[in-house]
């Protein structure tokens, strides 16, 4: 397989990663979230570990080791402890560059530091199995490939339009990062000086909120931990404004819509009449 193909399934793996885990938050947070660390809809770290399976058990054992077909307790194992040492290291490399957590396991049984844990290692070990043992061939077996030329225009695009995601990613985080140090520092200032000005921080505080750009929000929103203690507190404020925010609009879209619907239904049971 050429590099151009395994960049396209990185990019399409990385998207069905975050539909899985936008469908899987959505359904246990039982409100919308845009998983991910990057704005768009993408969760490279899915295509990693998709793409360096797909490496492991179709080029390196076959290849290098003449194992091929491995039982599955071999799968489980490779994937599992793969799985736990990819996450481990982006969770770390993350938290390093922009001192927040975007997972958080630390409420989970056996997890390390928040980053890993038994369970979700075991969960990728077993997906593990589905891909190499039944996936991958199907793939390999129904899927042709695209001719070299579309498929170095498809890998062109998506080099784009990932480059361009990192880029308004890590600029948003940046700014983002910077203006909630500084909203904690103007909290604090108020705090040390008096009650008066303290009942006016609501006000600049829902300012501050809604003059975050959308992929400011996407971040505050999908972070599940910060770790700095500059601006702990204000970040979970904010971020907790804005999710009761975003509740409280699809409440009063949902009264909206059964109101339509119950005016239409009266309408046409006028026209009936």
């Amino acid at each position: 397989m050429t590099l151009t193909a395994l960049f396209n399934q990185f990019m399409i793996f990385s998207f069905l990663g975050w539909i899985y885990e936008t469908i899987y938050t959505t359904v246990t947070s039982k409100h919308w979230q845009n998983r991910g660390f990057l704005f768009g809809p993408i969760c490279p770290i899915y295509g990693l570990g998709v793409i360096g399976a797909n490496m492991i058990f179709e080029v390196l054992l076959p290849n290098r080791l003449g194992i091929v077909n491995p039982p599955w307790w071999k799968v489980f194992l490779i994937c599992a402890v793969g799985s736990a040492i990819l996450e481990y290291s982006i969770s770390w490399l993350l938290e390093t560059c922009f001192h927040a957590m975007w997972w958080d396991y630390s409420n989970v049984p056996l997890n390390i530091k928040g980053r890993i844990c038994l369970p979700a290692t075991c969960g990728f070990g077993l997906a593990g199995i589905v891909f190499v043992k039944w996936i991958f061939p199907f793939i390999d077996a129904n899927i042709p490939y695209l001719p070299t030329l579309a498929s170095q225009f498809v890998a062109l695009l998506f080099a784009m339009l990932l480059g361009a995601d990192i880029a308004v990613t890590v600029a948003s985080l940046s700014t983002l990062i910077s203006r909630l140090t500084a909203m904690q520092e103007s909290f604090d200032i108020r705090m040390s000086n008096s009650v008066e000005r303290i009942q006016n921080a609501p006000d600049e505080f829902r300012e501050r909120l809604a003059s975050l750009s959308l992929p400011q929000k996407h971040q505050l929103i999908s972070i599940s931990k910060f770790r700095n203690v500059k601006y702990t507190s204000v970040a979970t404020s904010l971020k907790e404004s804005l999710i009761a925010f975003k509740d409280k609009a699809m409440d009063a879209a949902e009264a909206i819509a059964e109101r339509a619907s119950a005016v239409r239904n009266k309408e046409e049971d006028s026209n009936e009449s």
